[in-house]
C-alpha cells in the first residue's frame, strides 16, 4: 500500500487580498472575525494518472489577531478527473463557519429596538454598553436619529475618543455616557422617534461594524376618571386558574378609566410588606389575584409613579391617593369554599348538558346505522332477472313460454325450468317483454304477462311480419305472489319465436324491507 503525503498549494499571485486574511506566503487563509466565510476553488490537472484527489483543511487553531476559529471534522473531497479529455477540472465551494468568541460584546440591559419611555423636560438615557476583547479598538462611534416624518440623519460622533455634537436641533441637548450610551436632555414631543448607535471596531488592518437601535417614546399625561375616591375591594366571585388548577380571590382597585401612553400601572401593597405592579385593566378595575393560602391583613392599591406617564405628573397630583382593603382569611376560605360548590354546580351542568349532546349524538349514529343495515339488506334481498330464448321454438296458445338462457338472476326469483317468476318480498316490480315471431306466420298473435287472470302486459305480433315488439309495466306483488307469459291467439295454431329477439327482464323497484328486532 502506497501512502501519499499530501502537499500544499500556494497561490502566489495574489489579485486582489482586502482585510489581508489570505498569506501568499504559507497558502493559508486566516479569519479575522468570526463569522461565516465564502470561497471558490478552481483546479485544472493535465492528464498524468486516471484520477486526483484533492483535499481542503480547514486548520483548527488561533484565527489571526486572537481570534479562534474552530472547525468540527475536517473538509474532504475526491473528485475523478475525466480520463477521456486532456484536462480535468474541479470546482469545489468552501464555507468556513468561525463559532462566536468572546470578542466585541453589547453588555446593556436594553435590548436592540426596545421602546423607551421619557417625560417631557426630563432626561433619557440610552445605556449602550459595550466590551471589547484583547487586540480589539474601537475606531468610532456615531449616534443617529430619525423621526416619523424625517430620514436618518447623524446627531454625534466620536473622533479620536473625543464626542462631538453634530449641528443639528440635539446639539446642546446631547452628550455620551458610558460606552456608547447617549443622554437626551430636556426631550420634547418632537424628540419622538429612533434612536441608534454604530461602533466600529479594528482588528489589526480589518474592521467590523455593531449597531443597536432604541425608540424613543415621550409618555402623554393619563387622562384619569373616576366618580369616586380611589377604591380598593374584594371581588365576591372566585376566579379559577387553569395554571394553578386552584380557585383564587380577586381584589380589584378603580374606578379608573384612562388614557395616554403608555398604559398606566397599579401597585398594590400586601401586608408583609411585598408589592405587586398590576397593568391587568378590565372595566376601569385593576385586579390582583391572590395566592393560594391567603395572606389576610390590610392590602393598598395606589398608582405606581414608577414609571410614566404617571411619574411624570406633579408629585401632588390627586390620582397619588391610595385605598386599602382588609382581607379576613376565614371569609377568604368560605368564599372558596362558595366558588368550589358554584363549581361543582358549573360542572354537573356541564356533564349533564354534555351527557344530553352524547345521547343526541348517539341517536344519530344509530338512527345512520339503522340506514345503513336496511341499504345493506336491500342490496342483498334486491331482485334482478333477465331471461331469453337459448333456441328458436314453436309455442301453442295458453302455453308457458320458458326463457330457459338466464343473463342474470339475482335473488333467483325466476325459475328457468317452469318459467315462472315468484315473488320473493312484498313490493314494487317493473317487467320488461320483448317477442318477435318468424315472418311465415300466417296469423295474428299475441303474448302476455300475467298473473293468474290479470294481464299486466301485452305485446301484439303481426301475421307476415318480423317487427320485433315488446312492452313494460310496474306492478305491485306480495310476497309468494306469481307471474308469467303465456302465447296466445284466437285461432288455436302452434307459433315459432325468434330467440335472438325475445327477453323477459324484470327488477325490484321498491322492496318492504322487514325491520330487523
Amino acid at each position: 500500500m502506497t501512502t501519499r503525503v499530501p502537499q500544499r498549494v500556494i497561490f502566489d499571485h495574489v489579485i486582489t487580498n482586502e482585510g489581508s486574511g489570505y498569506n501568499v506566503s504559507t497558502g493559508v487563509f486566516t479569519a479575522p472575525f468570526n463569522g461565516t466565510y465564502f470561497f471558490i476553488l478552481t483546479v485544472a490537472q493535465k492528464k498524468i494518472n486516471d484520477t486526483a484527489e484533492l483535499i481542503i483543511y480547514p486548520l483548527a487553531g488561533d484565527c489571526s489577531y486572537s481570534v479562534t476559529c474552530s472547525c468540527v471534522e475536517e473538509v474532504h473531497y475526491v473528485q475523478p478527473f475525466d480520463v477521456l479529455s486532456s484536462t480535468g477540472w474541479l470546482v469545489v465551494v468552501l464555507l468556513l463557519l468561525c463559532t462566536e468568541i468572546s470578542s466585541f460584546q453589547w453588555t446593556s440591559d436594553i435590548q436592540d429596538g426596545a421602546d423607551v419611555y421619557a417625560c417631557v423636560n426630563e432626561s433619557v438615557t440610552f445605556p449602550w454598553r459595550y466590551a471589547v476583547d484583547r487586540g480589539e479598538v474601537v475606531e468610532d462611534i456615531k449616534w443617529y436619529f430619525q423621526s416619523q416624518t424625517s430620514s436618518h440623519v447623524g446627531i454625534a460622533g466620536t473622533v479620536q475618543g473625543q464626542f462631538f455634537p453634530l449641528p443639528t436641533p440635539f446639539s446642546n441637548r446631547i452628550r455620551q455616557v458610558e460606552e456608547a450610551g447617549l443622554q437626551l436632555m430636556s426631550p420634547t414631543t418632537r424628540d419622538r422617534g429612533s434612536y441608534s448607535v454604530t461602533v466600529t471596531v479594528l482588528r489589526g488592518l480589518s474592521f467590523a461594524t455593531y449597531n443597536r437601535t432604541a425608540f424613543l417614546i415621550m409618555a402623554e399625561t393619563p387622562l384619569i376618571h373616576h366618580s369616586e375616591a380611589l377604591w380598593a375591594q374584594q371581588e365576591r366571585a372566585t376566579v379559577y386558574d387553569n395554571n394553578t388548577g386552584q380557585l383564587h380571590v380577586q381584589l380589584s382597585c378603580g374606578k379608573y378609566v384612562t388614557t395616554g401612553n403608555p398604559p398606566v400601572s397599579v401597585e398594590w401593597k400586601f401586608p408583609s410588606g411585598e408589592t405587586q405592579l398590576v397593568s391587568t385593566h378590565i372595566n376601569g378595575k385593576f385586579f390582583l389575584t391572590l395566592p393560594n393560602p391567603v395572606e389576610g391583613g390590610n392590602y393598598t392599591c395606589r398608582l405606581s409613579s414608577r414609571f410614566p406617564p404617571v411619574s411624570c405628573l406633579p408629585r401632588n397630583s390627586s390620582v397619588f391617593a391610595s385605598s386599602s382593603v382588609t382581607v379576613d382569611e376565614v371569609k377568604i376560605r368560605l368564599s372558596l369554599l362558595e366558588g368550589e360548590q358554584e363549581m361543582n354546580k358549573i360542572e354537573k351542568q356541564d356533564l349533564r348538558e354534555e351527557v344530553d349532546r352524547l345521547k343526541e349524538e348517539n341517536q344519530k349514529l344509530r338512527e345512520i346505522a339503522n340506514n345503513l343495515q336496511r341499504y345493506n339488506r336491500e342490496e342483498n334481498m334486491k331482485v334482478r332477472f333477465d331471461a331469453r330464448l337459448g333456441t328458436a321454438k314453436g309455442f301453442s296458445t295458453n302455453q308457458i313460454i320458458i326463457f330457459d338462457l338466464m343473463m342474470a338472476n339475482e335473488g333467483n326469483a325466476y325459475n328457468a325450468t317452469t318459467g315462472v317468476f315468484t315473488a320473493p318480498l312484498n313490493g314494487l316490480y317493473l317487467f320488461e317483454l320483448t317477442l318477435d315471431q318468424y315472418s311465415s306466420s300466417r296469423l295474428p298473435s299475441w303474448s302476455k304477462v300475467i298473473q293468474s287472470d290479470h294481464n299486466f302486459c301485452q305485446v301484439d305480433l303481426q301475421a307476415f311480419n318480423n317487427i320485433v315488439k315488446s312492452c313494460e309495466s310496474t306492478v305491485y306483488l306480495s310476497q309468494g305472489e306469481q307471474l308469467w307469459v303465456t302465447m296466445q291467439s284466437n285461432y288455436g295454431y302452434s307459433f315459432s319465436l325468434i330467440a335472438m329477439y325475445c327477453s323477459f327482464v324484470g327488477f325490484s323497484i321498491n322492496l318492504d324491507i322487514p325491520t330487523e328486532t
